[in-house]
């Protein structure tokens, strides 16, 4: 039996039930027992969290030491990471009643399209737009028709894209003052 706070016993907590055997009630725990903590038992927490690769919903990166990461989320790219610190500075700056959620690499099930997972979503005011990292690759013809179909999704489901050349991402204080812009105007549209 362990003991509360105060010094009190405290019982664990029990139910009966009805047995199918002979016996007219089985008596077991309600709940799994806690398991006893050691005297180290946050050193051996911290390992573990150490232990623990970070993770998101990104469907195409894995932390294999091959992507940046922070906060425990994988990024496809140094530039994606680069928008999501202006993002955290953003999220940070923002009054509380204009608070901003932001979702790196979510994987999102469009309709017609298949499962895609844009860059970031990010969430406030009860509205949402996408952000998509544009690097070298995104320059080509098919690859610019795939994104204008990708957008086209985006837009039938009422969200913006908000298209970002990673090579803006070199003057991230420039940077930040036009995403700040952009999603105050996708999120916090000014009644007309």
């Amino acid at each position: 039996m362990s003991e509360t706070a105060s010094g009190q016993p405290c019982a664990p907590s029990w139910h009966t039930t009805a047995a199918t055997t002979s016996s007219p009630s089985v008596v077991e725990p309600a709940s799994t027992p806690l398991p006893t903590p050691t005297a180290d038992w946050c050193i051996e927490a911290a390992q573990a969290a150490l232990r623990q690769a970070p993770s998101n919903q990104a469907r195409r990166e894995r932390n294999d030491g091959g992507y940046p990461e922070e906060d425990g989320l994988v990024f496809a790219s140094s530039a994606e990471l680069v928008i999501y610190q202006i993002l955290k500075e953003l999220q940070h700056e923002s009054p509380s009643q204009n608070t901003l959620a932001v979702l790196p690499l979510p994987g999102t099930k469009l309709r017609d399209s298949g499962v895609r997972t844009p860059d970031f979503v990010v969430i406030g005011n009860g509205r949402a737009t996408v952000i998509e990292v544009d690097g070298r690759t995104h320059y080509g013809t098919t690859r610019r028709a795939d994104d204008h179909t990708r957008d086209r999704h985006w837009e039938r489901c009422g969200v913006q894209t908000i298209r970002i050349s990673s090579e803006h991402t070199a003057n991230p204080a420039t940077l930040k003052d036009l995403l700040r812009e952009d999603i105050t105007r996708r999120l916090w549209p000014r009644a007309t």
